[in-house]
């Protein structure tokens, strides 16, 4: 996304979490420009390929300039999988 001033970055990620593994824990965390944020949201899957919700909500103030924004994942056990994912990025210029 591109901020021809400084902006805030709205950022909204959703995924309906599963593995193929019982009992796994799969992470879900927030890179801006490569850089890992902190940002992170995790979904427990008791039943193997049984889908829980995960969702990641952040805002970022950045300068001007085009951003990159990542969402990584990994996953205790198993193969981690979705079936419906998005991420939505808005940019609020200050």
């Amino acid at each position: 996304i591109t901020c021809p001033q400084k902006c805030i970055l709205w950022i909204n990620y959703y995924a309906s979490s599963k593995n193929d593994s019982s009992n796994t824990i799969n992470t879900y965390g927030l890179f801006l420009n490569g850089q890992d944020k902190g940002i992170y949201a995790q979904a427990s899957t008791p039943i193997a390929n049984g889908a829980v919700p995960a969702s990641l909500n952040a805002t970022l103030p950045v300068n001007s300039g085009t951003h990159t924004v990542e969402i990584k994942t990994k996953t205790s056990s198993g193969t981690l999988q979705s079936d419906v994912s998005f991420l939505q990025v808005m940019a609020i210029e200050q």
